[in-house]
């Protein structure tokens, strides 16, 4: 039987129960700090001479590697909606292709979304191509857009880094 112990606590049931899994990333210790309540708890469970097994259910991280395509015309650049990468369905970004293993791969950034680490060099574009339903956005209202981060992320780099037409 299931029962929701937010109200009562681990100290109700915790009689019930020889063994406990507990979860270490974002119960006992959120990636830089410990939470010190879960540490009371963990030493209160060992008092009553019970069990438990921090259980740390991580990811492997992935490398990926891609080239992002920019074209700019009149302070605009060219997006595109999403449909081949499964992160980011649907969503409105730079034309990308992703590399498996290159060799050499100098990126221009990394950008780390989840388990993978997104390895981005950027090519610039003389023309737009043939880029099926683009879109174009302003660089400088870029809050007006309703974007990913990333994509946002992608144009403050272009930005700082001074790429003009």
């Amino acid at each position: 039987m299931t029962k929701n112990i937010d109200k009562e606590g681990l100290s109700s049931i915790v009689d019930n129960y020889q063994l406990f899994y507990v979860d270490l990333w974002g119960v006992v210790h959120n990636g830089v700090f410990l939470h010190q309540e879960a540490i009371k708890v963990l030493n209160e469970i060992s008092k009553k001479k019970k069990d438990f097994i921090l259980v740390k259910n991580i990811k492997k991280n992935i490398n990926k590697y891609f080239i992002l395509k920019v074209f700019k015309k009149n302070q605009k650049y060219l997006l595109i909606k999403n449909t081949k990468f499964k992160f980011l369905k649907n969503l409105t970004i730079f034309p990308m292709e992703e590399l498996s293993r290159p060799k050499n791969f100098n990126k221009n950034f990394n950008f780390k979304m989840s388990n993978m680490s997104m390895n981005i060099k950027i090519q610039y574009l003389k023309n737009s191509g043939k880029f099926q339903s683009p879109y174009w956005i302003n660089e400088k209202k870029l809050d007006n857009y309703m974007l990913p981060s990333f994509t946002k992320k992608v144009v403050k780099y272009l930005e700082r880094n001074q790429w003009r037409e």
